[in-house]
């Protein structure tokens, strides 16, 4: 029996949506294990990866999809002051370049001074230690360094004195702070990532052949599960202390039908354009993208106290690659 233009994509829709639940809920499973030291580590790895993930989709997918489509706007709009942008960054480079230049020129003239200074300072010594009969001021640099021991060691425990009053509670206010910004990081990254599988969703909706519909299938396939996977490890490895199933459910619930949502909206209107709302929107989930996983994800598990880094940096690096290769098919 041939499948029919509709069939194959309920067929897709319910396969989305399907594995895209199951891939999201695995970190929570992961989590659950009661060997808490090994899960911990598996689940840094696994938000190592998600980093280069969220990386490469932000800036190959999103970031290219949203530039792509707004150039195209901006061909129509043709007083659009862009070589004009270009030119103020051309000249804004050259005033840089003589910026520099200029002080590479102060440097030599400081380094030249600094000479003289040394030279003068050198001759004053000499100077000095003749007046004084050949005697030199060791006892006079004792009592200095004796000065300078005892107002460190004051200092030290005026600091210590401040530590221990004030440090704790500028660390508690800290870490409130943290906690309150990694609570909401999974919130974000469910916007973004159902925004851009909405429009992904409507792609697929619109096309009229199978064959068209299958290369799309596979391409929205190949990166939405990792999407999704990285997604629920962000949601495990969150600082909120209710990362309960029913959260990390609703959040992949959400992240999971924005595709089967926007397919239904591309069957239903086949000659929707909506490039330029795509575009914006896509571009904003890529400069989301772009934040969360160079400022969040990759400094706390890629840094000098970080341990497996040699490890921790393969796996963010294949997860990127992984991205990039499947941006050949997008």
């Amino acid at each position: 029996m041939t499948l029919s233009t509709l069939d194959i994509k309920l067929i897709s829709i319910c396969s989305l949506f399907t594995f895209s639940l199951i891939f999201g809920l695995i970190p929570y499973f992961i989590k659950r294990r009661k060997n808490q030291s090994k899960t911990n580590v598996v689940l840094s790895f696994c938000n190592s990866f998600s980093g280069g993930v969220f990386f490469g989709a932000g800036m190959l997918h999103l970031f290219a999809d949203s530039t792509l489509g707004l150039y195209v706007y901006s061909q129509r709009f043709n007083n659009y002051p862009i070589s004009s942008n270009s030119n103020n960054n051309n000249s804004s480079s050259n005033n840089n370049s003589n910026y520099s230049n200029n002080n590479k020129d102060n440097s030599i003239k400081t380094s030249d001074n600094s000479t003289t200074i040394i030279y003068y300072d050198e001759n004053e010594a000499l100077n000095k230690k003749q007046i004084n009969g050949g005697c030199t001021d060791d006892e006079d640099q004792e009592s200095l360094l004796g000065n300078n021991i005892n107002s460190n060691s004051t200092s030290d425990d005026y600091d210590d004195n401040v530590d221990s009053n004030g440090s704790s509670h500028n660390h508690h206010h800290h870490d409130i702070s943290r906690k309150m910004k990694d609570s909401y990081i999974p919130y974000i990254l469910v916007i973004g990532l159902s925004v851009h599988s909405l429009f992904e969703g409507i792609a697929l909706g619109v096309q009229n052949t199978q064959v068209r519909i299958l290369d799309i299938l596979v391409a929205i396939f190949a990166h939405k599960f990792l999407a999704s996977f990285a997604l629920g490890v962000n949601i495990v490895q969150s600082k909120s202390d209710n990362t309960s199933f029913l959260k990390i459910f609703t959040l992949i619930l959400i992240f999971s039908i924005a595709s089967p949502i926007g397919s239904i909206i591309g069957l239903l209107v086949s000659n929707l354009d909506c490039t330029l709302a795509s575009s914006i929107l896509q571009g904003v989930a890529s400069g989301t993208f772009l934040y969360i996983s160079v400022i969040e994800i990759i400094p706390r598990e890629i840094n000098h106290q970080s341990k497996h880094l040699v490890l921790k940096s393969i796996l963010l690096l294949f997860g990127f690659s992984i991205m990039a290769i499947v941006a050949l098919w997008i």
